[in-house]
């Protein structure tokens, strides 16, 4: 169970470096887009989104999980479970920035936050779980 405990924990934080990682990569492309670019910023967080995703998928399969190889059934899991939190992003970060006339990089930070808690559960539970059955 202490083993198992510490385990989980290792893994929270490995995942939280390289959620750190990630998120700096997705917030540099967010930035550079709106601030450079024009784009608007829900437009430019899927990019953003993107680029963070697959570094994250990466870095995750390698360290956090100990995945020594690409399997296609683990990177689509990765891949459903980050298109749904990459949508959610978006119409978040729609709602917080065209609706209610927030500032981008704060409606960004606080989805980012909630969206990382998730991930981290759904990813670990379901995505890169041992004994992975294909369930997808």
């Amino acid at each position: 169970m202490m083993r198992d405990s510490m385990s989980q924990y290792n893994q929270l934080v490995s995942f939280a470096a390289f959620g750190m990682v990630a998120t700096l990569l997705h917030f540099s492309i967010l930035i550079a887009l709106v601030d450079m670019a024009d784009y608007p910023p829900p437009t430019a967080t899927v990019f953003g989104f993107l680029a963070g995703a697959v570094c994250a998928y990466m870095l995750n399969q390698k360290y956090t999980f100990k995945r020594d190889r690409w399997h296609f059934h683990t990177a689509s899991k990765f891949l459903f479970v980050a298109t749904l939190t990459g949508s959610v992003n978006f119409l978040f970060l729609k709602i917080g920035t065209d609706c209610l006339a927030l500032n981008y990089i704060l409606v960004q930070s606080f989805l980012t936050f909630i969206l990382f808690v998730v991930n981290f559960l759904v990813n670990r539970k379901w995505t890169f779980r041992k004994s992975a059955g294909r369930m997808l």
